[in-house]
């Protein structure tokens, strides 16, 4: 990584590139709508407590399996924010239009 990486903003396409570059697939995000999002956002959390609360510290940060779940919940959790960015963009739209 480069320091001028820092400064690019993080979005859910360039996560999901990272996925892809570090375990060999991606998510297609738009097949998946917000109720579905949002299951895939708890499993993952929950998956992600258990590998807490049973492995050891230092081995979390070795575990494929950690590391793989981490990256999905980065990546589901930045769509979901993407989302509802841009449904209040879309709401204050219409606001502006009623007045």
């Amino acid at each position: 990584m480069q320091i001028r990486e820092l400064s690019k903003p993080v979005t859910s396409k360039r996560l999901n590139e990272s996925l892809a570059k570090n375990f060999g697939y991606k998510l297609k995000l738009e097949q998946f709508n917000d109720v579905q999002l949002s299951d895939v956002q708890n499993k993952l959390r929950t998956e992600m407590s258990q590998l807490e609360m049973n492995e050891s510290f230092d081995s979390l940060h070795e575990s494929p399996a950690y590391q793989k779940t981490r990256a999905l919940l980065d990546v589901i959790n930045q769509a979901i924010m993407e989302r509802e960015e841009g449904k209040e963009v879309d709401t204050e739209d219409t606001e502006e239009k009623e007045e």
